[in-house]
């Protein structure tokens, strides 16, 4: 009898053990809806795994941030500015730099239409305007800035160009930071 007990509890053990495992499997690999994380954290994670260094960020407790969210990236009106919790964006320090990386987090319960008609007031702005400055100064980097991503999650955006070879490796990296502990 004794045995059988502890066969049994053996057997619970390792089940118990393999859902955990799968648990933490399922966390890594599931896909990112909420940015979980403050606008500056994930922009940190973004900046420590990819080379931004012809770009400079603002986040939004910074001088003359708010002048840059509203003319670089066309958030104009007071509902937008209003629906924003935080954000880090990205700006050029020479017309010739064509990625960029910004991120924008919305307060909790935004009108999911807000966030999408940020998303459309950002792709109209920041990337236009850096396409513009890739034709003017350097053609050689407006395959980087015509292959802009704009992608929104339940509670803000994340706005990148950063290769040739697209923009996954820099939401990749934004999104690890959301799963993060």
């Amino acid at each position: 009898m004794k045995r059988i007990l502890k066969t049994i509890a053996c057997v619970l053990a390792l089940a118990l053990c393999i859902c955990a495992f799968c648990a933490c499997q399922e966390k890594e690999d599931a896909p990112v809806t909420v940015l979980s994380k403050s606008a500056r954290e994930i922009a940190d994670a973004v900046r420590a795994g990819a080379d931004f260094s012809g770009a400079t960020f603002v986040a939004n407790d910074e001088t003359d941030a708010d002048l840059i969210l509203m003319f670089n990236y066309c958030i104009e009106s007071d509902e937008m500015i209003g629906a924003i919790e935080d954000y880090v964006l990205s700006t050029q320090d020479s017309p010739e730099y064509p990625a960029f990386f910004s991120v924008i987090r919305v307060k909790e319960g935004t009108d999911p239409a807000m966030i999408t008609a940020m998303a459309e007031a950002v792709k109209a702005g920041y990337p236009q305007f850096n396409i513009d400055q890739m034709v003017k100064y350097d053609p050689t980097g407006l395959t980087i800035a015509q292959g802009f991503t704009v992608k929104t999650y339940d509670n803000g955006i994340i706005v990148t160009a950063y290769d040739e070879n697209g923009n996954d490796p820099i939401i990749a990296l934004a999104e690890a930071a959301c799963r993060a502990e």
